[in-house]
C-alpha cells in the first residue's frame, strides 16, 4: 500500500537558495518513490519534502543517494502517513498551504481527536482554514498533522487555540512555510492529492 513520506532537512554552512535549486534537480520519481512538493521552512529544520512511497523499502536508498548525497545536507528525519484527509470548507482563498500543525495526543483518544477536528474546526473569520489531516506513523514525537492555510497569525492564533482545546491533545507545535513548491503537474495534483488543494 503506498504511503506518503514527510522528510525533514537540516542544513549548514550551505546557502539554501543553492540546496533549494539541487533538491529540485534530484528529486525525481525513480525507484517507486514520487516526489510530490517541497517547502523552506521556519523551524527546527529547513526544508520539508513530501513524497508518495509505492514502494517504501526503496525510501533509504532513495534518501541516501538523492538527498544526504547534496553538499549542505547535515540531518534528514522521515515520518510516515498512510493517507492525508482533505477538510474543505466554502469561500477559501487561492489554493495551498502555509503550514503543519503536529500534534501530540492522548494515548487512546487519536481517532476521537482526528474526528473533532475533522467536523469541528474550521475557517476563522474566513481567513484562516484547516486544509489536510493525517495520522503520523513512526513518529517519536508526533500523532496527528494539520495543514493549514492562514492570512493573518492573529486568526491563526484562534484557529489553534481551538485545536488545543481538544479533550486528548497534549501538545501542538506548529510549522511555517516560507516557500512551497508542487513537484507534480497542477492537473494531476487535483486528481492525485487533492489536500494540497
Amino acid at each position: 500500500m503506498p504511503m506518503i513520506a514527510v522528510i525533514n532537512i537540516d542544513i549548514s554552512k550551505r546557502d539554501l537558495e543553492d540546496v533549494w535549486d539541487n533538491l529540485q534537480t534530484t528529486l525525481v520519481a525513480a525507484d517507486g518513490i514520487e516526489p510530490i512538493a517541497m517547502g523552506i521552512v521556519f523551524e527546527t529544520y529547513d526544508i520539508m519534502i513530501f513524497t508518495l512511497c509505492k514502494e517504501p523499502e526503496n525510501l533509504t536508498q532513495y534518501i541516501i543517494n538523492r538527498i544526504r548525497s547534496l553538499k549542505g545536507i547535515t540531518e534528514t528525519t522521515v515520518f510516515f502517513t498512510n493517507s492525508l484527509d482533505t477538510i474543505k470548507h466554502e469561500n477559501e482563498p487561492e489554493p495551498g498551504i502555509d503550514g503543519i500543525a503536529y500534534l501530540d495526543v492522548e494515548c487512546g483518544k487519536d481517532d476521537y481527536v482526528f474526528k473533532q477536528i475533522k467536523e469541528k474546526i474550521g475557517p476563522e473569520e474566513e481567513k484562516t482554514f484547516t486544509k489536510f489531516l493525517g495520522f503520523c506513523l513512526h513518529s517519536a514525537n508526533v500523532d496527528l498533522m494539520v495543514g493549514f492555510k492562514g492570512i493573518n497569525l492573529f486568526y491563526l492564533d484562534a484557529l489553534f487555540s481551538k485545536i488545543r482545546m481538544i479533550d486528548g491533545v497534549t501538545d501542538l507545535e506548529i510549522t511555517m512555510f516560507s516557500r512551497f513548491k508542487t513537484l507534480v503537474e497542477y492537473d494531476q495534483l487535483s486528481k492525485r492529492f487533492p489536500w494540497f488543494l
